[in-house]
């Protein structure tokens, strides 16, 4: 059961990054951004509405595990808007995997912290040193030919900070704020605090030449929230049931996911270098999970 989860995760994020470039272009970064938040937040106070001891432990948490959620919440709005600008501006094929291994930053973070760490989680994490700059290696013709909407080097840089901002807030969230508040609790401080600060943002910094888009737009933003959603809840699903390790490394492949969409759907062409470098990434990420 936890294998099947574990891929309908996979999938479900991989559709959410592979629709985050065109939700970010049809309607701007912050928008899209906020609404996913909006969505997420109005699904957990439905569940801590429905949920009484998730409600309990949250209203009775320690004050240095809401401390950590509030850090870990800063971290992953700068994550997810620096991902959807990469996407937005970069092909989802090269960005994703990248932003997806986020668990190098995590197992690193515990290492440091002195939690124990395998030899082939330290493989891992050099394979995926190692695979990052090769997806940033397009042809000069190709990046002449359409200077304009690609630009792998920036893409590549915004994934990476992607990747370090997450990482560092799953370490967060795992190691104080879900033990002192839990999983629902943690995950309601983090959309509460996306949504208030991007719906404030929105009102006091609108743009003029950034108006409210057509409703119709919204439809890829929904879409793209809605996968989101469906992620997180088989893979908590997963995680009540089954084995941490095995989810986590069938998650990883939510980048090759995106990879393979937005190249047979968007035609994103990657050079022999940037296959290889998204290989890698992947793979390397898998074995620092494993």
């Amino acid at each position: 059961m936890e294998v099947a989860l574990g891929l309908i995760s996979a999938l479900c994020w991989g559709m959410t990054d592979f629709l985050g470039g065109p939700a970010a272009r049809r309607v701007g970064v912050r928008h899209a951004v906020f609404v996913t938040n909006a969505v997420g937040f109005i699904a957990l106070l439905l569940v801590l509405a429905l949920a009484h001891d998730a409600r309990e432990k949250l209203l009775s948490g320690q004050l240095q595990g809401i401390a950590a959620a509030l850090a870990a919440a800063v971290l992953l709005l700068c994550a997810t808007l620096t991902l959807s600008t990469a996407l937005k501006s970069g092909k989802a094929a090269i960005v994703a995997p990248i932003a997806m291994s986020y668990g190098v930053v995590t197992t690193a973070l515990s290492m440091l912290s002195g939690e124990p760490i395998h030899g082939a989680q330290l493989i891992g994490i050099a394979i995926c040193i190692i695979g990052v700059p090769l997806t940033g290696m397009a042809s000069e013709d190709k990046q002449q030919a359409n200077p304009s909407r690609h630009k792998p080097l920036v893409s590549v840089a915004l994934a990476s900070c992607a990747m370090v901002c997450f990482g560092t807030s799953y370490w967060l969230q795992g190691r104080f704020a879900i033990k002192a508040i839990g999983t629902v609790g943690t995950l309601s401080v983090n959309y509460a605090f996306a949504t208030c600060v991007l719906g404030l943002g929105l009102i006091l910094f609108k743009r003029k030449d950034e108006g409210e888009p057509p409703a119709i737009r919204y439809a890829i933003v929904f879409a793209q929230a809605s996968f989101s959603l469906l992620a997180l809840a088989t893979f908590s699903w997963g995680l009540s049931i089954g084995h941490t390790s095995t989810l986590s490394v069938l998650s990883t492949l939510s980048g090759a996911v995106t990879a393979l969409l937005g190249f047979a759907f968007r035609g994103e062409v990657l050079n022999r270098t940037q296959w290889l470098g998204v290989a890698t990434v992947v793979v390397g990420a898998g074995v620092v999970r494993w």
